[in-house]
């Protein structure tokens, strides 16, 4: 009978170690920026908002502890905290490249580099990341505002 239990106890212990294994952990950071467009001439020196008419490129930048059994980046981009009213976009962890709405997507190891596609005069916005495993678990977001 007491062999019988310690057995259990280890399959159980071990069961409970393989499925933490199986998850992912949130994002560790996501900053995200909005740099003015190179040809534009709207900003002036010294000026500290953009004018309502600044032509701007949005980036963000994701760090993750690990990438294993990562298979989704879930982005959100809004003018109020948890909107997506500005972009709601889901990212391939395995599909980098540009995509026809003006946004992109690589990685180098634990990095990741999305551009966010083009807005005018943004001044205050918010942003999160959430991200997916393999089996379709999200993990708690990580939030941003400027």
């Amino acid at each position: 009978m007491k062999n019988t239990f310690r057995t259990v106890f280890i399959i159980t212990l071990f069961g409970f170690i393989n499925l933490k294994g199986q998850s992912i952990d949130p994002p560790v950071s996501l900053d995200i920026v909005m740099q003015v467009v190179s040809n534009d001439n709207t900003m002036l020196p010294g000026d500290s908002l953009f004018k309502s008419t600044t032509n701007l490129i949005g980036k963000a930048i994701v760090v993750v502890n690990d990438t294993i059994g990562l298979n989704k980046l879930h982005l959100k981009l809004g003018t109020t905290d948890g909107s997506g009213n500005l972009l709601t976009k889901t990212f391939n962890y395995a599909q980098q490249g540009n995509f026809p709405d003006g946004t992109s997507y690589t990685r180098n190891k634990n990095i990741i580099y999305l551009n966010l596609g083009n807005y005018t005069g943004l001044n205050f916005y918010f942003g999160e990341v959430t991200l997916e495993d393999t089996q379709g678990a999200l993990t708690q977001p990580k939030k941003y505002s400027n």
